[in-house]
């Protein structure tokens, strides 16, 4: 009965893992929105910044999904694992994760 309780456990946290990993780029999409609606006058080069955040947050959206399928399709068929990735990306993601926190503190994040 343990192994049987160990996969049910297993498949409970990634099944969380995956909810925060989705959350997580539209709480930051929508703390975007929400500031710069709070912004009076948005000039093209503050709207162009806004979109580019919304549009990275977006692309990780689409990755983490890519992601989920790659690993749907791991238990039906032998595929090669890639073993790369982009520091700046990761880095860009996580000032973009917590701007609207850094927004509220007055403090500017920059990567």
């Amino acid at each position: 009965m343990q192994p049987i309780y160990q996969s049910y456990r297993q498949i409970q946290q990634f099944t969380a893992d995956v909810a925060h990993e989705l959350w997580t780029p539209f709480a930051a999409s929508q703390a975007t929105v929400e500031s710069a609606l709070m912004i009076p006058q948005l000039d093209e080069t503050e709207a162009r910044d806004i979109l580019q955040t919304i549009q990275r947050q977006n692309q990780r959206l689409t990755t983490l999904v890519a992601d989920l399928l790659f690993l749907s399709r791991l238990d039906r068929q032998r595929v090669p694992m890639r073993g790369e990735c982009c520091l700046d990306d990761i880095v860009n993601d996580l000032v973009e994760e917590f701007a609207a926190m850094a927004i509220a503190v007055n403090v500017k994040l920059t990567s």
